[in-house]
């Protein structure tokens, strides 16, 4: 199935890295926009491999907003590598009425050099 995801973050379309000051990062508000080929029956926005929000429109097309306020500092991912540095990401993963599923691209925010 082709489900057309938009999902983006104050802005930011999916796919993007953005250099962040952890301690110093506000809220944190997405955009949702699904055009699926059946019923959307589950839309997720995952942050670190974590579900934050979830929304059940029960409908072809479904936009949508959700703002994520906890603090970014103490959900960081600490690097494997020495040279990486800490970050926090998220998707959006859709899931229709007939079993078929998509994933928006990352949207990485990463520790400001």
């Amino acid at each position: 199935d082709r489900i057309v995801l938009d999902f983006a973050m104050d802005g930011h379309p999916m796919g993007t890295d953005i250099p962040t000051e952890m301690t110093e990062a506000g809220s944190r508000t997405f955009a949702i926009r699904i055009a699926g080929t059946h019923r959307i029956d589950t839309v997720e926005i995952v942050r670190n491999n974590q579900v934050v929000f979830c929304a059940h429109p029960a409908q072809r097309d479904w936009e949508g907003e959700w703002t994520d306020v906890e603090p970014l500092a103490p959900l960081a991912v600490v690097p494997t590598f020495a040279y990486d540095r800490p970050f926090v990401f998220y998707y959006l993963r859709v899931t229709q009425g007939n079993r078929q599923r998509a994933w928006a691209s990352p949207i990485w925010l990463t520790q400001r050099a």
